[in-house]
């Protein structure tokens, strides 16, 4: 049997395959086409994913009981830390400071005590009527820098070691550089002896400037003009008794050194004064 989808209408010949009203395809009744029903799409619903959101935590980070002890015992260790480095810092700014006045006592022991040194000077200047020694302050207008564990300060010119000096610390040989000597009092200078050169060894000696003259000056306003032999040895010179509180030396020609390429300075070993009060 066929039937027609549009009309219904249906008929009983195998043979017709249109309909006779409208003309459409005849179908057979078991066409699974006809009677199929196309079942409606299925549309699946997911749950909607859940997001997650950390809230901002509000827990307290732990608390931390502080043992007063131990901040006390840093704070001590950083004030010393800070003191020691003060300390050293002071100490290179005084090593640095070359015309620091030194001072020398004629029959002292020596001192090295910060930045002065009292030493025993060479002779023996006391005055035989007094019953205090004689106290001198040496400075200088200028030093050379020390070189290892040689230093040249203005004290070693008054230090009874004939193997120190003052060396003129300036470029050439120094012409116009001075060393000075203060007293505790004032005193009469009978006499003044020098040892003009670097008195170390002849070698030492020879090789470097060696003191031709120099303009002493006294506190009194006068001035002398002394003058020395090329020689290593001890100079004496007369003063007649000036009554001064200082003298000072200033250098005003020199003996070249044998290594004037090599050293060009002019050094002074030794100045010992022979005085009364």
């Amino acid at each position: 049997m066929k039937y027609c989808p549009t009309c219904n209408r249906r008929y009983d010949e195998e043979t017709l395959r249109f309909c006779l009203d409208d003309g459409t395809l005849l179908l057979n009744t078991y066409d699974s086409e006809a009677t199929r029903v196309i079942p409606p799409q299925q549309v699946f619903t997911l749950p909607a994913t859940q997001v997650w959101q950390s809230s901002p935590s509000t827990a307290q980070p732990p608390t931390t009981t502080r043992n007063p002890a131990i901040a006390y015992a840093v704070i001590a260790v950083i004030v010393l830390l800070a003191v020691v480095a003060g300390g050293a810092v002071m100490w290179l700014l005084m090593s640095a400071n070359k015309n620091v006045n030194q001072t020398i006592n004629s029959t002292g022991n020596r001192n090295t005590q910060q930045s002065q040194r009292v030493v025993q000077a060479s002779p023996q200047v006391v005055d035989p009527g007094a019953t205090t020694p004689l106290t001198i302050r040496a400075s200088a207008s200028s030093v050379r820098l020390p070189i290892q564990t040689n230093t040249y300060n203005a004290a070693n010119a008054a230090d009874g070691k004939p193997n120190t000096a003052w060396v003129e610390g300036v470029y050439g040989p120094g012409i116009g550089e001075w060393i000075r000597f203060d007293f505790d009092s004032d005193i009469a200078i009978e006499r003044i002896l020098v040892q003009p050169g670097y008195f170390k060894s002849p070698t030492i000696w020879s090789e470097n400037n060696r003191i031709a003259s120099v303009r002493a000056e006294f506190s009194n306003g006068s001035s002398r003009n002394l003058t020395f032999t090329d020689e290593m040895k001890t100079q004496s010179i007369e003063m007649g008794g000036i009554r001064t509180s200082w003298v000072r030396l200033t250098i005003e020609s020199i003996y070249r050194g044998t290594v004037p390429g090599k050293y060009d300075d002019t050094a002074l070993s030794e100045v010992t004064f022979e005085w009364q009060r």
